[in-house]
C-alpha cells in the first residue's frame, strides 16, 4: 500500500496524537458497535453469560449502552456470525455451548488443543518496538522495504510452558504505544478491533519445518536443533488488505497441527 493511500486513510478515519520525536501518529475512535461487541464478548468469556444464558433484550441493551438499536444489532450479528450466540425470534438471544473458545482458533490447525487447554493458556508480551521492514515482510504488507513498522513479540504458554513464540509485524499506522500499554494481552485480533477499529476477516498461512537454535530454542525452552513448526500468517481486513504479518514457531512435541477437510465444507479461495 502506498504512502499516499495511508495518508488518505489517516486523514479520513484517524485522530492525530503526538508521537516520539514530535512525529504525528494516529489512533482511531472505536465504533460503538465494536464497544458493545467486546463488552458482551468479555462477559461471555468470563461466564457472566454462560452457555444457555439469555442476553438482555435489544431494548434493554439500548438503555445499558445509551444508544440506538442499530449498533446493538450490529454487535449481536457479529457474535452470531462467530457462533457465540443464537437469536430466536420471539424467544430472545442466548449463549451457545461452543462459546468458551475464540471461534478463530477453533478453525486453525491447533483448534483441538485450544479447545482442550483453553483455561490453561496465558500470554506474555516480550517486546514492542518500531523497526524497519525487511523485504519479505514489506512484500507481504504491500509496503516499501525499510519502511517503519510496529513489531511485537510474544509467548503463548500452556501451564507456563512455552508453546508458541510469535513475532507480529504491523502496518505503521498502528501506534506501538497501544501495544505497550496493553501489556500481556491475549488476542491480537481483539486488540486491533478494540483499539484501532480494524477487523481481521481472513488469513493466509504458510507452514514449514524449522530447526530451533540459539534465542529461538531458549524462548521455546527446547534443545538446540530440536524441530519446530514455523508458520507465516498474513491477516487481511474486510477489503482483503494486509494489516499484519505474524511469524510464529510452535512446539509440536506439545501441540500437533491437525487439519480436516470435508466435501461439505465451503472453501473460500483468497486472493
Amino acid at each position: 500500500m502506498s504512502n499516499l493511500v495511508h495518508n488518505v486513510i489517516n486523514k479520513m478515519f484517524y485522530q492525530p496524537i503526538n508521537g516520539k520525536g514530535g512525529n504525528t501518529v494516529y489512533n482511531i475512535r472505536t465504533p460503538l458497535y465494536v464497544t458493545i461487541y467486546l463488552d458482551l464478548l468479555t462477559k461471555i468469556n468470563s461466564k457472566q453469560y454462560g452457555p444457555g444464558d439469555f442476553l438482555p433484550t435489544e431494548a434493554e441493551m439500548e438503555k445499558i449502552y445509551q444508544t440506538s438499536r442499530a449498533p446493538v444489532r450490529q454487535a449481536l450479528g457479529k457474535l452470531e456470525s462467530e457462533g457465540l450466540i443464537i437469536r430466536k425470534p420471539g424467544r430472545g438471544t442466548f449463549v451457545t455451548s461452543d462459546s468458551d473458545v475464540d471461534p478463530w482458533v477453533r478453525l486453525g490447525g491447533f483448534g483441538v488443543h485450544f479447545s482442550n487447554d483453553w483455561d490453561k493458556i496465558s500470554c506474555r508480551t516480550l517486546k514492542v518496538d518500531v523497526v524497519q521492514a525487511d523485504q519479505e515482510i514489506a512484500d507481504l504488507l504491500l509496503i516499501n522495504a525499510e519502511d517503519n513498522i510496529t513489531f511485537v513479540s510474544r509467548l503463548r504458554m500452556v501451564e507456563n510452558t512455552p508453546v508458541f513464540y510469535l513475532n507480529h509485524h504491523l502496518l505503521p499506522m498502528f501506534d506501538s504505544r497501544v501495544f505497550q500499554q496493553a501489556g500481556d494481552f491475549f488476542s491480537m485480533r481483539h486488540l486491533l478491533l478494540e483499539k484501532f477499529g480494524v477487523e481481521v476477516v481472513s488469513v493466509r498461512e504458510e507452514l514449514s519445518a524449522w530447526k530451533a537454535e540459539g534465542d529461538l530454542a531458549r524462548k521455546l525452552d527446547v534443545n538446540d536443533g530440536d524441530p519446530v513448526l514455523a508458520i507465516t500468517r498474513v491477516s487481511l481486513d474486510g477489503d482483503y488488505t494486509p494489516v499484519e504479518v505474524v511469524r510464529y514457531f510452535a512446539r509440536t512435541d506439545r501441540w500437533q497441527y491437525r487439519s480436516m477437510l470435508s466435501k461439505r465444507d465451503k472453501v473460500q479461495l483468497l486472493p
